[in-house]
């Protein structure tokens, strides 16, 4: 019986093509907006957690406030010292915690002038290996700087090999400031570009070729012990700064992070993001849903005749009624499967041509089983409770009346 159903049903869409396909438009634009913007969203957090992940979300960063464009403290009016390093070494918890100087530098490759950032490191091995992992920075040819490294410098990906007229080549030497210094490393990309824009340098050269002040901090990052909350590291550390500076709650000059604190205001953006632009795609569904509801009931009104002589020949109310909504559910499946292949593909586009743009691997797509047949049963659904009312109405015709329209 089912069978026969279904067969009437869809031979009645396709009888219809051009009114069939009009119809579920709106359904195949809603279901591909939905399926491309939570997959490239699902995609988006997951990247960003991995990246965080491989940073290590047992460090803390500590920044002046500040507005600014450019790697946080690096235009803030106010800067961390080094009596607040002394603190938050002191604090319960933290294992390692290591200074770092920032600053806008003008470089050059004797044909060519940029400005860019500089970011010192500190010579020791401990401490940089700290630095290089809350930064995800990675040698991709030649070396890290260190111990006597003074004329030595290592560049961010983008200076290397976007910047200059030609790439920037291990061994070769450009000015900073007024310096001549040797390239002995170049960064790999990161997608970063406050580190693919840099110019990484160890500390006392940097305050000697800069004129900083010695005392002076643009970013302190920490280490916590194994087995500590984070969390609780981070209050303790901003409360045994405010009492140091005699500041209450709200009034800091500072702000201390973690990963774990950005990875969640980051995940909630990209849920209200999604939120709203589902929500406008929910207006697509609704504009189809309609589409469908209409077609269905301009359906009933064609087929008068035909539903007469269904009931006159013993056709029940909950035949006529299923076979219409069969119709419907067809529109709405059709909408579903052509809306989620091409959401598929829309995602799919974007990411190729994101990462094309960007150079990052940063943006992908989270394409699951359950989100492709979530909406697709969807779309069905749509349409079934979109041909319930012209079911009923069709079911509702008194067979004799039925009979006689024309």
């Amino acid at each position: 019986m089912w069978k026969e159903y279904g067969h009437v049903a869809a031979r009645n869409v396709r009888q219809r093509r051009l009114r069939s396909w009009l119809t579920i438009i709106g359904i195949v634009i809603g279901m591909a907006a939905v399926v491309a913007l939570i997959s490239l969203g699902g995609g988006l957090r997951t990247a960003i957690s991995a990246q965080f992940g491989s940073i290590g979300a047992d460090k803390i960063t500590i920044t002046p406030k500040g507005p600014g464009f450019g790697p946080p403290g690096s235009f803030s009016t106010t800067k961390l010292t080094k009596d607040d390093l002394r603190i938050v070494r002191q604090v319960n918890g933290v294992d390692l915690a290591i200074g770092r100087v920032l600053s806008p530098v003008q470089v050059t490759d004797g044909e060519k002038s940029l400005f860019t950032f500089a970011v010192s490191v500190p010579a020791d091995r401990e401490s940089k290996k700290l630095v290089m992992d809350s930064l995800n920075m990675k040698i991709d040819r030649g070396r890290m700087v260190g111990k006597g490294d003074r004329l030595n410098v290592v560049v961010g990906h983008t200076v290397a090999e976007e910047e200059f007229s030609d790439p920037l080549q291990v061994r070769q030497t450009i000015t900073l400031q007024n310096t001549t210094v040797r390239v002995v490393g170049i960064l790999k990309p990161t997608g970063n570009f406050q580190i693919d824009d840099s110019i990484i340098i160890l500390e006392e050269p940097m305050r000697d070729f800069l004129s900083i002040n010695e005392r002076e901090y643009d970013v302190i990052v920490a280490q916590i012990l194994e087995g500590v909350e984070p969390s609780n590291v981070r209050d303790r550390i901003a409360r045994e700064l405010r009492n140091e500076r005699n500041v209450e709650v709200g009034e800091e000059s500072f702000e201390v992070s973690s990963p774990e604190q950005t990875i969640a205001s980051l995940n909630n953006i990209l849920l209200v993001v999604n939120a709203v632009v589902v929500g406008i795609a929910a207006i697509s569904l609704l504009v189809g849903g309609i589409g469908v509801m209409n077609t269905m009931y301009t359906a009933v009104l064609q087929r008068t005749r035909e539903i007469g002589v269904m009931k006159a020949v013993g056709g029940t109310r909950s035949q006529i009624i299923t076979l219409f909504l069969l119709e419907s559910a067809i529109l709405g499946a059709a909408g579903g499967v052509i809306g989620v292949v091409l959401g598929v593909g829309l995602s799919q586009g974007a990411v190729i041509a994101g990462q094309a743009a960007t150079g990052s691997a940063l943006l992908q797509a989270s394409i699951s089983l359950p989100l492709l047949l979530g909406a697709m049963v969807f779309a069905s659904f749509i349409g079934i409770v979109s041909g319930i009312w012209p079911a009923r109405q069709a079911a509702r015709q008194d067979p004799v009346d039925a009979l006689r329209y024309e």
